[in-house]
């Protein structure tokens, strides 16, 4: 029984690894088309094209955009 028990454990232990993996590589994925995003937006493409370019919905590349202009915390005022 406890063989049984410890096998099941490394089971989900294992899956967990997995799926952890599979999430790491999308948000490398992710990165790397904000990322792009950005150096397409600075050559002057416009964002439904860039949207296309990257395989993300044009509201992504907005909110993409939005983000990387927003002032943050450490930004002095004018």
């Amino acid at each position: 029984m406890c063989e049984a028990l410890r096998m099941l454990m490394w089971d989900e232990i294992e899956e967990g690894r997995q799926e952890g993996r599979q999430e790491g590589r999308r948000e490398d994925r992710r990165e790397q088309a904000r990322e792009t995003a950005y150096e397409l937006h600075d050559m002057g493409l416009s964002a439904d094209k860039i949207a296309r370019a990257v395989k993300v919905s044009l509201e992504t590349v907005q909110e993409w955009f939005a983000e990387r202009t927003a002032p943050t915390k450490s930004t002095p005022p004018l």
